[in-house]
């Protein structure tokens, strides 16, 4: 019975920690720096004419999830991109999964599409570009940053994707909550040794 007792209390204390279920609404950035957009060509430094690539408008919202070392959507989110040249498109991103565990905070990812009813999927791997990373990933003062380029070979796209989210912290009710689980676990350990 004292062993269901520690084992209950030690669930109670870990489950909080044990996924992060709450969607992150985060933006998409394309401020000159950090780029959003998809453009012809299915390799890195795209092809035809660049002012017909669509760009995503920066500030966009993006609602993503991140638990441990993945990130992914739930349910599909619809963008107007636009080009320098006035053409638009629609972009519905039916969902993204990317698996962060790699070098430089990245090692895998697909994000499957629509662009204007064409269905599609961007591939993403760990690779260089010259002496920098194309894929990326990182936390700085609680700020999430993923900065992402992936392939369509099959559409002959390519798609430039940055975008940004806040972190959720641990509640201070969380972590009262913590140091009473293991308190309680020291004190029924303590008791079980006497």
């Amino acid at each position: 019975m004292e062993r269901m007792k520690l084992i209950i209390a030690a669930l109670l204390v870990i489950s909080p920690f044990a996924a992060n279920a709450d969607l992150i609404t985060g933006t998409i950035e394309n401020n000159g720096s950090n780029y959003s957009l998809v453009h012809l060509g299915a390799n890195p430094s795209g092809s035809g004419d660049r002012d017909d690539w669509l760009w995503f408008a920066s500030g966009e919202a993006f609602v993503f999830d991140l638990t441990g070392s993945v990130v992914t959507t739930a349910g599909s989110q619809s963008y107007t991109l636009t080009s320098n040249n006035g053409a638009s498109a629609t972009f519905e991103l039916v969902s993204l999964f990317a698996d962060l565990d790699g070098s430089n905070g990245f090692l895998s990812g697909q994000i499957d599409y629509n662009l204007d009813g064409v269905a599609g999927r961007f591939l993403f791997s760990d690779t260089q570009y010259g002496n920098s990373p194309f894929n990326s990933s990182g936390i700085n003062n609680g700020l999430f940053q993923a900065f992402m380029w992936g392939g369509d070979v099959a559409n002959d796209l390519g798609i430039d994707f940055s975008f940004s989210g806040r972190v959720p912290v641990p509640e201070p009710g969380t972590l009262a909550l913590l140091g009473i689980g293991l308190f309680g676990m020291a004190a029924a350990r303590r008791r079980r040794k006497v």
